[in-house]
């Protein structure tokens, strides 16, 4: 089977990062657990322009270089890798590709894993998740944004929508299964 999975917050901590980042730039203590939406300049309460500002300086700093990976996410895709295709399908800027390519190959060099950005859809640049996985043929998606796994699901992706403070006031059904983590995502997987 071919399948996606997304980048932050499936396989890096990219939230808990950026929290230790803004916190150290003076910014509020905000925790984990309190990041409501996806639309991350609501939770801190900026203009989202400055969103993108405060993200380019994440990018640069040493905050982002030492993400982690998620729990279970390297045992996850040395499993996943054993029996089916894997692709990392990111909305990550193509500006950090570079740093992105290097984070896989440090965690994640003994899996054969294709890379698709889909780039900024939200500022109209670049392409939808679901279409990168319609072209693609990936017929099943491991997200966290709520709004890429409900356009996937519109597309006839199947989703696992992995279980995240932002994405809880949603509910799921049909092609969306909430998992709460990978050992979740393994047993769904092998039950297909």
């Amino acid at each position: 089977m071919k399948i996606g999975v997304d980048i932050d917050e499936v396989l890096a901590e990219f939230i808990r990062g950026y929290l230790n980042f803004y916190k150290c730039l003076g910014g509020r203590n905000i925790l984990f657990e309190e990041v409501f939406d996806y639309d991350f300049w609501k939770v801190i309460g900026v203009d989202r322009s400055e969103t993108f500002h405060l993200a380019d300086l994440y990018y640069g700093s040493k905050y982002f270089e030492d993400i982690s990976l998620v729990d279970g996410a390297e045992r996850g895709i040395r499993e996943l890798s054993k029996n089916n295709e894997l692709f990392l399908v990111t909305a990550r800027p193509i500006k950090i590709k570079e740093k992105t390519e290097l984070f896989i190959q440090k965690y994640f060099s003994d899996a054969v894993l294709g890379i698709f950005y889909s780039g900024d859809v939200f500022n109209s640049q670049g392409n939808f998740k679901s279409n990168i996985c319609k072209m693609n043929e990936i017929s099943l998606i491991i997200e966290d944004n709520f709004n890429c796994a409900l356009d996937c699901a519109r597309a006839g992706i199947d989703v696992l929508l992995f279980d995240k403070p932002w994405n809880r006031n949603h509910e799921v059904n049909g092609p969306i299964k909430r998992v709460k983590d990978w050992n979740e995502i393994l047993e769904n997987i092998k039950c297909r």
